[in-house]
This record gives C-alpha cells, structure tokens and sequence, in this order.
C-alpha cells in the first residue's frame, strides 16, 4: 500500500526530501536569500512528472505547461491550497496541497504580461510518497527509466538514494529521491519531481549538492581494527 506525505510535512519539505527537512527552511528563512531568475520554460522534451508512474498512459507534467494541465492531471478537488514559498522566488507563485492522503506541489512562473500574480507555466512540480516498500520505489525508478533511459546521475547508500534525468538543452530536470523513514527504518520516503534548473538548483535538487546531502546523512563506516 502506498501512503503520501501530509501537507503539513510538504510545506517544510520543499527544500528537500530528508526527514530532517525542517531544518533546512528554517536556515533558508531566516537569511537574505537572493532572488531567483526566470526559467527557460523550453518545451519539446521528455522529462515530466508521471500522474501514475504504474500507468504510463495517465499522462505526465512537464515544465512550461500551463496551471489548466496540473488541474487536470493533479487536481486538488477543494482541498485546503498551501501558497507559501523560500524567500527568493520574487516572480513565482506555489500550491501545495493534501487530498484523500495525497500530496503534491507546484511552482509556477509568473507571467508580468497577464497580471503581477497570475501563474503562467510550470517552473517545478513534486510529489511525495512516506513509508514505502523497497518495492514500491524499486518500480517507480523503473518507470522513469523505461520511458527516459539510463539516469543522467545516480547515488545509492543505505540510509538515502537518488536518480537524475537531465536535458541540459531545455535545462531540465528530474529527480527521484529515497529516504529511510525515521519512525519505520524498514520504509522509506520519497520525492519525485520535475523542473527547470534555476528552480532544482535553488531548492538542492541537484547532482552536487545530493552527494553532500546523501554523505552527510550516511552512517559512518566503523574504524578498521588493527
């Protein structure tokens, strides 16, 4: 049985996937954090967000679609909308929301011609799945990879993992990241999302900063005993 992240824990969440995500928006602010610029919003390509990844045909969100395609694809059907967002993301506007024990999250780029606040295109979409079999990630990750091939990027450990699909042309990304859950060691948590770079950057959705993430979070390795 799959469960999803509460909204509550999805607001802190959006710097990261770790359990220990609280602490991350708390640095980011309460600093002066600067603004992030625009996205490129290229389309064409193939990296998205999988409504179902179990059902390839469900259809997908990718960057630069439009809020109609999230209504469709993710709706929220009345539930309470979460808008609040990092300090820094002067020109974007965010939901977040949890229905029936599903969570999911999008940033939308503002488009000055329509409005000072009207969203105009997806710069970045994620959802969150808690307390998972190794199974249920293990056909998640093979999902991704049947529709997009072999990762860009990949880590693995025992505690944290990651896969990236990356198309420096559009420059955009997909990550996919796993946790082992705090209060159940034998679950894990997960992340997965799509969005442009300027955003992934920002909020530590990245190659580089996932490996200081996934060491710092890895158990240390016992002295050898000479």
């Amino acid at each position: 049985m799959r469960r999803f992240l509460p909204l509550t824990v999805l607001a802190l969440a959006i710097i990261g996937c770790s359990d220990n995500s609280t602490q991350a928006v708390t640095t980011t602010t309460t600093t002066v954090a600067p603004v992030v610029g625009p996205p490129t919003l290229a389309s064409g390509g193939k990296l998205g967000l999988f409504a179902d990844p179990e059902k390839p045909d469900s259809g997908q969100l990718s960057v630069g679609d439009p809020p109609s395609m999230v209504d469709k694809l993710f709706p929220s059907g009345g539930a309470y909308i979460n808008r609040q967002l990092p300090k820094g993301f002067n020109d974007y506007t965010g939901m977040y929301f949890d229905l029936n024990g599903a969570a999911f999250g999008v940033i939308y780029y503002k488009n000055p011609a329509m409005g000072p606040d009207t969203p105009s295109a997806v710069a970045m979409a994620m959802k969150f799945e808690v307390k998972l079999n190794q199974q249920d990630v293990d056909s998640t990750v093979q999902a991704y990879q049947t529709a997009l091939g072999k990762p860009t990027n990949a880590i693995s450990g025992p505690i944290t993992g990651y896969d990236f699909w990356e198309d420096a042309v559009r420059n955009q990304r997909v990550m996919i990241c796993y946790v082992q859950s705090q209060s159940d060691k034998s679950k894990l948590n997960m992340t997965v999302s799509v969005g442009d770079f300027v955003v992934m950057n920002k909020l530590r959705m990245d190659y580089i900063d996932a490996k200081k993430d996934s060491a710092a979070v890895q158990p240390l390795q016992p002295l050898a005993q000479g």
